[in-house]
Parts: C-alpha cells; structure tokens; sequence
C-alpha cells in the first residue's frame, strides 16, 4: 500500500489541497487499498471539504506516475447526507467509502468523526416493509409467468429474460433481508470469496443454501429451458420463503413520485 499512498501525496501536493483552509481530509478506498487490485487498477479517492463550501462537489480524473486517480471533492455536508440517503435506500456504497477507507490527514478529526456516525446507523440497517415485499412479489410474479409462456413457446427470448430475472430475485432477497445492495459485477467473486467480501462488509450475509441455489443457476450451462426454469422456481420458493399472493389480489402500493 506505500507505493499507493505515496502516489496520492504526490496528487494532494499536485493539486495544493493542504493551502485550501476548506479542505478536511481523503478517504481513500477501493481495491488499491484492499489489495485485490489488478495491473491496471485506477486510486480511488474522495476528497473532503468542510461546510463552508456546500457547493464544492466534482468529479475528476488524473494521472500519477502513470497511475490513474479518479476522485471526487464533496463538502462534508453533502457526504453525511448521502449516508442518510444511502441507509435508507439500503445502499451500502458510502458504508464501504467512509466505514472501509484509509483517512489520510483529517483535519479537525472530522472524517473520523464521519467514519463513527457511518458505522453506528449501519447497525441497524431495515428489511423492506410488507408493502414493499408483496410489491415485489408482484412484480417478479409478473416476470416469471412470461418465462413460462418462453418455455411453452421455445422462445429465445428465454435466456435474456432468465438472467434478469435471476438478479431482481437475488436483489429481492438482499432486500427483505437488509443485506448490502451490491454492484451485480462484484457479486459473483462477494459470494465466492469471503475474503474479497470482508474488504467490502464485515460480516457474512446471505445463507449457503441462498449461494447454491444461485451459483446452480449462473453457472448452468445447460440451453434446456424447462430444466433452468425449475431450477429458477426453486431459486425464487426459496426466497419466497411461504410468501405468496393468491391468484386473485389487491394489495397497496407506494408511490414512486417524489
């Protein structure tokens, strides 16, 4: 990690942060820290400015020694809005930002400060509500009879639609659950690889049924459509968990308008 964190003192004298009395501190993050970073991972960085700036939000790009850095400046405002935001939305990116980074300077204390608050709201992170749950249900339901009529049609629409549904099934369970939304292109190696999962969250969330039951669908290499579909189905009763609406419902639905 020296080679990384001597690179980014090299960029926060590039870029003069430390004569700017606005400027707190970095949190720097990602697989650069983490070490499972490859030949040409980029330094991922969010710079930190104090509330007198509330304004100061940008994103950019630079280049050190080669290395590529892709960092943002925000004011410290914004940031502890966005972990609110995120907790409710059961988003976990700014746990993994701020609850998982290396602090570099931290004047005042305050990103450590942030660091806390972070950690503390995200012990108690909530499953979705039953009216959010029978929504879903709904909604996947929906999916999955168009998937049976694919079978019944030998459509080769099948496939495309197997795998979105696949992932807004894997997403409804991490959602009842109050588990991590993650990036559907991290989640294959977090469910393989405890150690890449632990530099992301700390603790082991779903269950070792949940991960071969999905791991059964994703690397099927199987092109029958009626075995994948079963398999699917006992992927999605599983995650039900004897949950299930009736043939005929009605049930309440939230607005989507802000």
């Amino acid at each position: 990690m020296e080679k990384f964190l001597n690179i980014i003192e090299k960029f926060i004298e590039k870029m003069g942060y430390r004569e700017n009395p606005t400027y707190l501190g970095v949190y720097f993050y990602g697989s650069s820290l983490t070490g499972f970073n490859k030949a040409d991972s980029d330094i991922d960085l969010h710079v930190i400015f104090d509330e007198s700036v509330p304004d100061h939000l940008y994103r950019g790009v630079s280049f050190i020694d080669g290395v590529k850095i892709e960092y943002f400046e925000k004011c410290i405002s914004d940031v502890y809005l966005s972990v609110k935001n995120d907790l409710t939305e059961r988003n976990w990116s700014w746990y993994s930002i701020v609850g998982t980074s290396h602090i570099i300077d931290d004047n005042n204390g305050e990103l450590e400060k942030l660091r806390k608050y972070t950690l503390d709201i995200y012990k108690n992170v909530q499953g979705m509500d039953e009216e959010d749950i029978y929504e879903r249900i709904s909604i996947i339901n929906n999916r999955m009879e168009k998937l049976r009529k694919c079978v019944v049609e030998n459509s080769p629409n099948f496939y495309s639609l197997f795998y979105i549904t696949i992932e807004k099934i894997r997403r409804f369970y991490h959602g009842i659950h109050g588990f991590p939304k993650i990036n559907t292109s991290k989640i294959y190696r977090i469910y393989k690889d405890d150690e890449y999962r632990k530099s992301y969250f700390p603790n082991s969330f779903v269950t070792d049924e949940f991960k071969k039951l999905y791991f059964g669908l994703i690397e099927n290499e199987s092109r029958d459509k009626k075995e994948l579909f079963k398999l699917l189905e006992e992927f999605y009763s599983y995650v039900l968990d004897n949950r299930h609406l009736e043939k005929e419902f009605k049930i309440h639905i939230k607005s989507h308008n802000k």
